[in-house]
């Protein structure tokens, strides 16, 4: 949500910068994407009370137009989402964990209350900004990276189990800035 929101302070320089094409898809893969996933949970409810709280003869009317349209954006969200989860567990070699593929549904519905939340912070609390930690995975590509063996061993544990939470004050540099330094203590730590 923050990046889209830094990118579209000026619309027109991103539209010139990306091109139309690329300004498009700044738009469907950023905007799109947290859109899809504050809405869920609301389509998921209409849904829900469409096909278990209506009327029946309400319910035949409604579900004779709507159910097509419920039942295509269901399905093609959650094929999409399992399809690039198959892409990347093909590649990192992880297809016998495919089996995880059937709580997409849950993963989307947690997905959506992480896209509330941010939104309320962003909201709330705008210059709170809760880092994520990546590379924590034993298949990551930072761990496998590590000449000894035991390095990554301690590289594991010595990650911090809950996200950093970094706090910038009124009047602080803009955020890049404190990301860029933060992210360059943790690589110090980490050697």
């Amino acid at each position: 949500m923050q990046t889209w929101l830094v990118h579209m302070r000026r619309p027109v320089r991103l539209f010139r910068e990306l091109g139309s094409a690329g300004a498009i898809a700044f738009q469907i893969f950023l905007a799109a994407n947290v859109l899809a996933a504050l809405i869920h949970p609301l389509f998921m409810a209409g849904l829900c009370y469409t096909l278990f709280a209506l009327p029946m003869p309400w319910a035949n009317a409604i579900l004779d137009h709507a159910a097509p349209i419920f039942a295509t954006s269901l399905f093609s969200g959650y094929a999409s989402t399992i399809v690039l989860d198959l892409i990347g567990l093909r590649r990192r070699g992880l297809l016998g964990q495919a089996w995880v593929l059937v709580l997409t549904p849950l993963h989307w519905f947690l997905l959506s209350l992480a896209a509330w939340r941010g939104l309320f912070q962003l909201l709330q609390d705008p210059q709170r900004w809760e880092k994520t930690e990546h590379g924590l995975a034993v298949t990551s590509r930072a761990l496998r990276s590590s000449p000894e063996p035991n390095r990554q061993r301690e590289l594991r544990l010595e990650q911090p189990r809950r996200p950093a939470i970094v706090q910038i004050g009124p009047g602080a540099p803009i955020a890049p800035m404190k990301i860029m330094q933060t992210a360059r203590d943790s690589l110090l730590l980490a050697r």
